[in-house]
């Protein structure tokens, strides 16, 4: 929502005029998101890592019911 807030912040800006936002502004706006989607990638390969411990979890205990 922030994020979205920002870009709706500028684009309400740029329609009253250009001289509003300046490239620093966009830059870090910029940064920003490139921040978010990085953390978001982590959380994803986080998921994805439990995903895999679960699954071997499951696999040894398969494992150890047929011993």
């Amino acid at each position: 929502m922030i994020t979205y807030d920002c870009l709706q912040l500028f684009i309400i800006a740029y329609d009253f005029g250009y001289d509003v936002v300046d490239e620093d502004d966009l830059m870090i706006v910029y940064n920003y998101l490139r921040l978010l989607m990085t953390l978001l990638m982590i959380a994803y390969d986080c998921l994805r890592l439990l995903t895999i411990a679960y699954d071997c979890l499951r696999l040894l205990t398969i494992a150890y019911d047929c011993l």
